[in-house]
Order: C-alpha cells, then sequence, then structure tokens
C-alpha cells in the first residue's frame, strides 16, 4: 500500500494517519452524478492541478461525504474555530460552545463602522446587495469567490465543453422527432411521409384547378401560350446543337493536344513514323495479340519471374494500354528521353521508365513464342525470280551478322570481351536470318563484340531447322562449312582470294551473282537499325534491356510491309 493524501486542498488527513473511521475513494470510484461535482470541488481547492487528465489517480476521504458515503454529494466549506479547520464530518474534534454575555465581562466598544460614500452606497444598490450581511459570512464568500476565481479557464472550457455534449446528447432524438414533424413544405428531401402525401394531394388539386382554369381562357390567349411555348423549345433546342458543337470542337482540340494514339490513329504517315507500323489496324493486331488485359498491364506493378508472370495489383494506370504500347514503340524508333515522354503524357519520368520495362520484357517473352520459321515448301513457293535467275534457287535462308554499339564499361574485364576490332569500339553481336522472299525468321540473342560469326553460329544452333541437302547464303566472312556438314548443309558465299592478286572471270561473275541476291538481308539490317534505339551509343543502365529490345525490333517487322514485294528483284 502507497502513502497518499487527500485531494481536497485543505484537508490534512493522509493514509498512514489511520484515523478512526476515516476511508479513502477512488475518484473513478465515485458516482457518475456526483463525479462532475467532485471534480470542480478539488479544481477549486488546488493550484498545482491544470487539467482534468491529473485528477483521475487521487482520492478523497470520507469526511467530505455525508455520514462518510460516497454516494452524497461532497463538502469542501471548512469550519474555523481557534484558527483550526473543522470539517463537518470531523468527530473527533468538538463543537464549539456559544456563551452569553455576561455582566461581569468588560465592555468591549464596537467596532467602528466605515462610512460609505454616496458612490458606493449607489453601486451597491445596483448590483442587489444588501448591507445587513454578517462580516464572517462575508469574508467566508470572499474565501470561496477567490478560489473560483483561481481555477484556470482552459478547465473550465474543458468542463462546459462536457456538459454541453452530455446536453446534447440527451436532445438529439428530439430535435430529430422535431425536424421530421415540422420541416418547411418547400424542402420536400426532409419532410416526414405523412406531410409528402399531404403535399402531393395538394399539388394534384392545383394541377386540376388551372386545368380547368386553362380551358376557360380564350381560344386566342391560348394561341399566343402554345406560340410562347414553340419558341421556346426552338431556343432550346438551337441551344443544345451549339453546345453538343462546342463540346466536339473541344474534344478535337484536347485531341490535338495530346500525344498518342487518339491524335494519330486517322493519320497513316504520322503514325508509321512514330511507331513504324504500316498504320493503326496493324497498331491495334499487334495490341490485341499481346493482350495486355489478360496480364494486367494497366497495373504499374509487374514482374516477371522464370517465364511465368507474377502479377501484382497496384494503382490505377496512368495512361490506356494503348498509349502505353504507343509510347514504347515511339521510343524504341525514335530513342525519345524519360524526361520527354513524361512532358509529352503529363507523367513523371519515372512512370515512363516503368512503363518502357514493363512492356518491353512483356513483349520479348510473348513475341518470342512465336514460330516464324517457315517450311521448306512454302519457302520454294515464294521464291523471287532473282534467286532462280541467279542460280541459287535451292537457298533457304541468308543469313548475316550485326553490331550494336554501346557505352565503354569500367571493369577491364568487360571492356576486352566487348571490344569489337571490326568496329573498333565496344559493342554487342548478333545473328539475323532472312528467307529469300524478304521476312526475318530468326534472330539469336545478343553476344559480345569480340564473338566471332563461326562461334555465334555454332552457339545459336539452328542449323537443326534445315533439311538435308538445303543451301544457305551467306557473307565471305562466314567459313562455317565445318559445322554445316554434320546436318547435310551447304553454304553459299562469295570466294576468298588466298594467294592470288586478282579474281578470275568465274569468281567475279560468281560474286556479282550472290551480291545480287545477298544485298536483301542488308535491306533487313537498315530496317532493324531504324530503330533509333539501336542506332545511337547504348548506356550501360540499359544493357539488361538490350536483349529485349533487339528481339521486339525484329519480330515488329512482321507487322511491317513486306520487305520484298511480288515481282521485285527480276
Amino acid at each position: 500500500m502507497g502513502k497518499y493524501s487527500c485531494a481536497i486542498g485543505p484537508c490534512k488527513e493522509k493514509s498512514y494517519n489511520k484515523s478512526e473511521g476515516v476511508k479513502f475513494y477512488h475518484v473513478q470510484s465515485i458516482p457518475e452524478q456526483n463525479k462532475l461535482a467532485v471534480k470542480r470541488k478539488i479544481l477549486s481547492t488546488r493550484k498545482d492541478i491544470s487539467s482534468i487528465e491529473d485528477i483521475k489517480d487521487l482520492k478523497i476521504c470520507s469526511r467530505h461525504f455525508p455520514n462518510g458515503d460516497k454516494k452524497g454529494l461532497p463538502t469542501i466549506i471548512p469550519k474555523i474555530v481557534n484558527g483550526e479547520v473543522i470539517w463537518p464530518n470531523d468527530s473527533s474534534k468538538p463543537r464549539r460552545v456559544l456563551k452569553r454575555h455576561s455582566e461581569d465581562a468588560p465592555d468591549v466598544p464596537p467596532c467602528p463602522k466605515k462610512q460609505k460614500t454616496q458612490s458606493e452606497s449607489g453601486v451597491r444598490q445596483k448590483k442587489g446587495v444588501t448591507s445587513n450581511k454578517s462580516p464572517k459570512l462575508s469574508a467566508k464568500l470572499k474565501k470561496i469567490k477567490l478560489s473560483i476565481n483561481k481555477t484556470p479557464p482552459k478547465l473550465i472550457q474543458e468542463l462546459e465543453k462536457q456538459k454541453q455534449a452530455e446536453m446534447d446528447a440527451l436532445c438529439t432524438p428530439v430535435k430529430r422527432i422535431h425536424k421530421e414533424l415540422f420541416t418547411h413544405p418547400d424542402e420536400p428531401t426532409r419532410k416526414s411521409p405523412r406531410l409528402s402525401k399531404k403535399l402531393q394531394s395538394i399539388q394534384k388539386n392545383e394541377l386540376f384547378k388551372t386545368a380547368v382554369d386553362s380551358s376557360e381562357v380564350p381560344s386566342s390567349k391560348r394561341d399566343l401560350k402554345d406560340k410562347i411555348i414553340l419558341d421556346l423549345k426552338e431556343k432550346l433546342q438551337s441551344q443544345q446543337t451549339t453546345e453538343r458543337e462546342l463540346r466536339q470542337s473541344l474534344l478535337e482540340l484536347q485531341r490535338k493536344k495530346s500525344f498518342g494514339v487518339e491524335r494519330f490513329m486517322g493519320e497513316p504517315l504520322n503514325f508509321e513514323f512514330y511507331t513504324g507500323l504500316a498504320d493503326y489496324l496493324s497498331f491495334l493486331t499487334l495490341h490485341d495479340f499481346l493482350e495486355p488485359e489478360r496480364f494486367r498491364l494497366n497495373s504499374l506493378y509487374y514482374t516477371l519471374k522464370e517465364k511465368e508472370y507474377v502479377t501484382e495489383r497496384g494503382r490505377d494506370p496512368l495512361l490506356s494500354t494503348q498509349n502505353q504500347l504507343f509510347l514504347t514503340l515511339s521510343r524504341i524508333r525514335h530513342a525519345y528521353e524519360e524526361c520527354d515522354l513524361g512532358h509529352r503524357y503529363d507523367i513523371s519520368a519515372s512512370s515512363v521508365s516503368d512503363i518502357f520495362s514493363k512492356w518491353i520484357k512483356h513483349m520479348s517473352h510473348m513475341l518470342t513464342q512465336l514460330n516464324i520459321w517457315p517450311t521448306r515448301d512454302l519457302i520454294l513457293e515464294k521464291m523471287p525470280e532473282c534467286f532462280k535467275e541467279a542460280g541459287y534457287g535451292e537457298t533457304m535462308c541468308v543469313i548475316d551478322c550485326t553490331e550494336i554499339y554501346i557505352e565503354k564499361p569500367s571493369n577491364y574485364a568487360l571492356q576486352s570481351i566487348t571490344w569489337s576490332s571490326y568496329k573498333n569500339a565496344n559493342t554487342a553481336k548478333a545473328l539475323a536470318i532472312i528467307a529469300p522472299h524478304g521476312p526475318c525468321i530468326f534472330v539469336s540473342d545478343l553476344y559480345c563484340g569480340s564473338a566471332s560469326d563461326h562461334d555465334i553460329t555454332e552457339d545459336c544452333n539452328f542449323l537443326q531447322y534445315l533439311d538435308i541437302g538445303s543451301h544457305i547464303m551467306a557473307d565471305k566472312g562466314f567459313e562455317c562449312q565445318d559445322l554445316c556438314d554434320p546436318y547435310g548443309v551447304r553454304i553459299d558465299h562469295p570466294p576468298i582470294l588466298r594467294g592470288v592478286t586478282q579474281m578470275s572471270e568465274k569468281q567475279e561473275q560468281t560474286t556479282r551473282r550472290i551480291a545480287r541476291v545477298r544485298i536483301h538481308v542488308e535491306r533487313l539490317m537498315e530496317r532493324l537499325k531504324n530503330n533509333k534505339i539501336l542506332q545511337l551509343k547504348v548506356p550501360i543502365t540499359m544493357l539488361r534491356q538490350l536483349n529485349d529490345i533487339w528481339k521486339v525490333c525484329a519480330y515488329l517487322t512482321h507487322w511491317m510491309a513486306p520487305l520484298i514485294e511480288d515481282g521485285e528483284g527480276h
């Protein structure tokens, strides 16, 4: 048990005094109807308490309650006898005995009364204070007023707020009932059901009266009224048409101001300029093939683990899926910076980066699942006349390698393996294959620039798709006949000068025939390099995305115009 004292300021009762018949009550244990009065009386006698929260842990002795029971209202007004404080329920101290004035007692002169001025007496009369009060009672009242005035104003405001809240809680149902019964008839949303039924009946009667009155109006007045109504209807219709026209013009201005699919879908030349695709129909075909709604590409968060999609629900999309695809294609085509695209689409640069990353991954994953290698019969059926005239009618494909410039790595080992002696720079190298009639039928992954054509041909393993007796065409740098022999494939390339300073006439004619038909693979490489993101020096930060970008650029050629038109190359 701890030591504690009574919370009433003048009381000197303490727990360790162990006075007979004295109990201590916790403030929280006092009944609710008396708790507010107890708190006020504590605040009026204690200067060291500044908030109601400090009163929760205090205790009051039983001397302040009638008969020591905490259910009664407490009292704090002391009785002073010979300079000592006596509380009303204190039985340990005797009551003061009043004695009559004896004749033997010495005469005590009366206290001289202070003569009040006329102004003071007037003020007291105005306030309604009588002058026949005893001096002891006036002194006690002054002390009580001083103790009440010393109570902090904030505490008084808190107590008043609590009291007001209790009163509002009691008055709320009364107010609601009053509001239902006595709402104004002009407010139909707030009136009671009974009143609404009465109002409806009154309105019907008024409408019937107006109809009867209108029938009694002469025909000339009715005609004038009908004409006015028709004029108003015509004005209303004209205003509605002008409003529709203004809305359409506003939408047109917004469409022209914006940058995206909505602006260029009706302009084939501009659409091809920004995306590389022939028209909006080709764009829609690609969009539907990628199935962005199925893989929830409209969500900003997206992950890909082991070629399986793990979709996460993110915040609402900043752009539609068509505009996201348009943004990706335009960045591939023109190598726009993230900040530039952010200003064009009114989004942040980080949002552009997130959109581009997730779409490049998704496009690479979906496009590489396509089987674009044609059958032997289809290649022979589509064989151009120029191959037949040159004597290479059995050619199944034309192969070539290309290189992409990359930023110089800081690691010396990476500098060494990415260095290309042919380009005299740090590059990434890949193999591309086209069919004789023009489409791209195979692309390899990107390799380091120091890799040779022989090593890339051996590693990508495309010879397994060829039949025995097939012919492939390549540049003279591809000396890969040793790799083709196990598959029964023959490689045709221009003759190489070994120990001879000049070609023979036959070798020169062979070189001309091969160069004439092999030019189409160079046209494919040019079409791939038209994507400016592959023309510029790729920064180190984009190397992880470069392989996906390369494959997407190659597969997108199938959504472009044919490389060799019918009859071309004769």
